[in-house]
């Protein structure tokens, strides 16, 4: 029901969103009779030349007949959308009614399996009396009557189970077409049928976005349905949040008396500061990997990973935790924002900081802010003037950094400052567009920008999906982003759906950043007790550090992950992972499953860690190195031994090149 109120508003928003954008535009030269009425006292010449015919220029008539035909064009677009959206919501509200009645039917069934449960403790009780006295009429009569009653409880249950599914089945069906309908509205992507729906899609999905999940947590999606699903990945916010504690200050100014210190005094007390900002980061970066490896809402850190690196920033540029926190608090709250990003970061005191912006006064410009929020965060440089004729020039960079004037921050507190005293009050000229405009108001502009959606819905799609994706895929999935006012969610939902996400080409096309490797490597094997410092360090050493970008652009992703030097460091780190005394891979393996041969325990192992074939050669040689194995419900017996060989055969295959990618 969620689902269908979520698509009942999204439905609202398409068709004010599609009456706005297409309103006709008012012709003054052919509407307002009104205004062609001559005022009262006008003489009878007057009245006579105004009644007469105009001579209308040719060119004047010909925009005329263009504003008609313009303004009957979007008519009938309104008037085909409003058809459309008629249609989605009959869909909806048909949606909605079978999914009360299959509420119904499952409550039913469960009602039905209880009076079974009764029908048969009683029928046994019965039986058993009767047994006990065969001469005992009375007692054979009532053990007959509880055999009829068990077996027309069974029967209602079998009825009931046949109801459930029929309903469940039309269910897929109406949501197969609420789906299709709001994807055509919304002019989004093409979607897979929710018969298609597996194992292997599910875990796609809880592996792009989010990190990986044990098989027990991706039979749960399978078990919901695609359209569920997708829908408990993107809309986490009907979860808590992670309540992982982290106490992160503002940088405190020095004591009043720093100033009569001896230089050597005042640079041990610097060294000393130094040395907390680098404890608190490291503290920082092992809460936010714990984030990731246990938060109920894996896309809001997939997301906040991402604008990580959107919004690249540095601390060691500037050495202040508390800012570089905030920021990092700043994307997980509009992590499904992008509107809400842009406005948020101009006004970053950790992106102020680092990109100069505190510098940035009236008379004394400093454009990095100004050149960085339309290069890198909004049009793109691939849609700069240089590329394209509507894109940002280097005019447009001045006047967006002079809008930017006074915009700082308060190093003590760590909260942005507007300045009035340092801001450019003069006109600004941006993108066109012109007038006193704030750094707020330019973000407006830029994403009134047609290149901005596309550029952040591209950049989306190649952390998601793959790197090579078609323009009219991107041109699709932006349409969706930016009718929707830049809310991510509508696109995700459309996305997570799609026959892009769950393609060929999307198939094992992802390489693993170290983070995902390692934080992927711990919810596949449902890891416990992990030693957070250890994992940071492989991260860092696999040359992802976080909140150390290498610059403004943020990391080198795709095939940069995997040179000679760092495939080696992957391959280890992943080993020792797996090979810590407190890892038992026994416990993991048998959560739910049972296992007869070796034969059974590689190929479980195999589909749960890869999602390529590593060949017949391999898994031979995995099986001929587990040898003889007795059932897993005799492993208890020789659990050391038992375990040892399983994890050798986990280092084999997280050693494999297959997976480092998802």
């Amino acid at each position: 029901m969620r689902k269908l109120l979520h698509l009942s508003r999204a439905l609202s928003a398409v068709i004010l969103g599609g009456c706005l954008a297409l309103s006709p535009i008012v012709d003054r030269s052919v509407v307002g009779q009104e205004e062609g009425k001559p005022k009262q006292g006008k003489t009878d010449e007057a009245e006579k030349a105004n009644d007469a015919p105009k001579a209308v220029k040719p060119k004047e008539a010909k925009q005329a007949k263009a504003n008609q035909e313009r303004a009957r064009a979007r008519a009938a677009n309104d008037a085909a959308r409003r058809e459309q959206a008629s249609r989605l919501f009959d869909a909806m509200r048909e949606s909605w009614n079978l999914e009360s009645a299959l509420e119904k039917g499952r409550g039913e069934l469960g009602r039905n399996q209880s009076r079974l449960a009764e029908a048969s403790k009683a029928a046994n009780a019965a039986r058993e009396a009767a047994n006990a006295a065969p001469d005992d009429k009375p007692k054979a009569d009532k053990a007959a009557a509880a055999t009829d009653a068990e077996k027309q409880a069974t029967e209602a249950v079998e009825n009931a189970k046949r109801q459930v599914a029929e309903q469940s089945g039309k269910l897929n069906e109406a949501m197969d077409t609420v789906a299709t309908l709001e994807a055509d509205l919304l002019g989004g992507l093409k979607l897979i049928p929710s018969k298609d729906w597996d194992y292997e899609k599910a875990r796609h999905l809880l592996a792009r976005a989010g990190f990986g999940g044990t098989p027990s947590e991706i039979q749960a999606l399978v078990d919901m349905g695609m359209y569920k699903a997708v829908q408990y990945v993107v809309e986490y916010h009907e979860r808590p949040t992670a309540n992982l504690e982290l106490d992160v200050r503002p940088q405190s100014r020095g004591p009043a008396y720093e100033q009569y210190l001896s230089g050597m005094a005042r640079q041990e007390l610097q060294q000393r500061q130094r040395r907390n900002f680098r404890n608190q980061i490291a503290d920082m970066r092992k809460w936010w990997i714990r984030r990731m490896v246990e938060s109920p809402r894996p896309l809001e850190e997939k997301l906040t990973l991402f604008w990580h690196d959107h919004f690249a920033v540095n601390f060691r540029d500037f050495n202040d935790p508390y800012l570089v926190h905030s920021q990092n608090q700043l994307f997980r709250r509009y992590a499904d924002q992008f509107n809400g990003l842009l406005h948020g970061i101009v006004q970053d005191p950790a992106m102020i900081r680092y990109l100069d912006n505190h510098t940035n006064r009236k008379g004394n410009g400093n454009e990095n802010l100004g050149r960085e929020l339309q290069e890198l965060f909004s049009i793109g440089e691939e849609n700069s003037a240089n590329h394209k004729p509507n894109g940002y020039s280097e005019n447009d960079v001045r006047e967006a950094s002079r809008a930017l004037t006074g915009y700082t921050y308060d190093a003590p507190t760590g909260q942005f400052r507007f300045l009035g005293s340092r801001y450019d009050e003069t006109p600004k000229d941006v993108l066109g567009k012109k007038g006193n405009w704030s750094g707020d108001e330019v973000v407006d502009i830029l994403l009134q920008h047609p290149s901005t959606a596309n550029y952040v819905s591209k950049k989306l799609f190649e952390f998601f999906v793959h790197r090579n994706p078609k323009p009219e895929t991107i041109d699709a999935i932006a349409h969706v982003l930016r009718s929707n006012n830049y809310e991510l969610r509508p696109m995700l939902r459309n996305l997570f759906m799609s026959e892009e996400f769950y393609g060929a080409e999307a198939r094992a096309a992802h390489i693993k950043s170290p983070a995902e490797l390692m934080v992927g490597t711990i919810k596949t094997l449902g890891i416990k007790d992990v030693d957070y410092a250890r994992i940071d360090a492989a991260c860092q050493t696999a040359g992802h550090a976080l909140f150390e970008p290498p610059n403004v652009a943020g990391w080198d992703e795709g095939q940069a992950w995997i040179t000679s030097k760092q495939l080696l460091d992957r391959y280890n780190f992943v080993a020792e992972l797996v090979d810590q005394r407190n890892v038992d891979i026994l416990a993991t393996l048998t959560d739910g499953a049972e296992f007869r041969s070796a034969e059974e325990v590689v190929d479980h192992l195999i589909r749960r860690c890869l999602v390529l074939d590593i060949g017949a050669d391999k898994r031979k040689a995995m099986i001929d190195f587990l040898g003889e194995i007795p059932p897993s419900s005799e492993w208890t017996v020789r659990r050391d031994e038992i375990n040892a060989r399983l994890k050798a055969i986990v280092v084999m295959l997280l050693g494999s090149p297959e997976y480092q990618v998802s």
